[in-house]
């Protein structure tokens, strides 16, 4: 009977106002009334009142996150963007889009990213048909693949040799680049707190109020916070605390910085180093260059 299922005249859900079909979280939680999200919401039930509903196979089970979460990244290590990966995946939520913002993936920014461990196996199988689809296209941002060098997240073709789901592998990259920590001095970014191995690099991405506010704590003792702004400035960076400055703010302080240079480079500019000296102060130095007195 299942190999006579593709053969089956396709449902008509025209006169079905839910937005999701077929299933039973469609029926239970999106009022979904076509007879296949029915008979699945019935086997469910009947599951349930024998006290095995995680046995049924209707049921959309989690699972643990990691590959899913590293299929994200080795996305992002060869310049995918979020938003475009995003909307691929289905989420595109109308707030964002009516308020002129990019579409974010819930389970790299949710509130309980640095807790979170499992996702539904649906959406592990969205992200490995996307993986598999986009893994050997190179994306166009050059500014996410070099967040990923300097968090250490991996690309596709170096998740050949290990496997992508177990949490205990690491790939091997011998040769080919380090792992999270960088040991040159000559590195601009050496040094960086968000790279050193001691915090989840999550942490600068959550987009949560206490993730955000504990990222731009730490930020605040980093060593190169004015250079970290400055290129968030300048590249610029849409997502994450930069420099100990939020994503909201750095996004006012950017247009407030455009305006005021009137369509001139900012790269060099005074107005630029203002900018830098009110949010990242040199140690012992006020803003306008006048020594801190003691």
């Amino acid at each position: 009977m299942a190999d006579a299922a593709p053969n089956q005249a396709p449902i008509d859900r025209s006169s079905c106002p839910a937005q999701r079909h077929g299933t039973t979280a469609a029926r239970r939680h999106h009022g979904c009334t076509c007879p296949d999200a029915t008979a699945a919401y019935r086997r469910y039930n009947r599951f349930q009142y024998a006290g095995k509903a995680h046995l049924c196979p209707d049921t959309d089970h989690r699972i643990d996150a990691t590959g899913t979460r590293r299929r994200i990244q080795a996305l992002y290590a060869i310049g995918h963007r979020e938003d475009d990966l995003a909307q691929r995946l289905g989420y595109t939520s109308p707030q964002r889009v009516f308020a002129g913002q990019a579409c974010v993936i819930p389970f790299m920014h949710n509130a309980k990213s640095q807790r979170r461990s499992r996702v539904f196996q649906s959406t592990a199988a969205k992200v490995a048909a996307l993986y598999g689809e986009l893994r050997d296209v190179p994306g166009p941002s050059k500014h996410l693949r070099e967040r990923a060098r300097r968090f250490g997240w991996f690309r596709p073709d170096e998740w050949d040799t290990a496997d992508i789901d177990d949490p205990d592998s690491t790939p091997d990259v011998a040769g080919t680049r380090p792992r999270i920590v960088e040991t040159n001095p000559a590195d601009p970014w050496f040094g960086s707190l968000c790279r050193s191995g001691l915090y989840d690099p999550e942490l600068w991405w959550a987009g949560t109020q206490q993730a955000t506010e504990q990222a731009v704590r730490v930020c605040g003792h980093c060593p190169v916070r004015r250079h970290c702004l400055r290129h968030a400035l300048t590249s610029p960076e849409s997502y994450g605390v930069w420099g100990a400055v939020s994503e909201r703010k750095r996004r006012e302080v950017h247009g407030e910085l455009r305006r005021r240079l009137n369509g001139r480079p900012m790269e060099g500019s005074p107005e630029l180093d203002a900018v830098l000296d009110e949010y990242t102060p040199v140690p012992g130095v006020r803003a306008g260059g006048r020594g801190v007195s003691s």
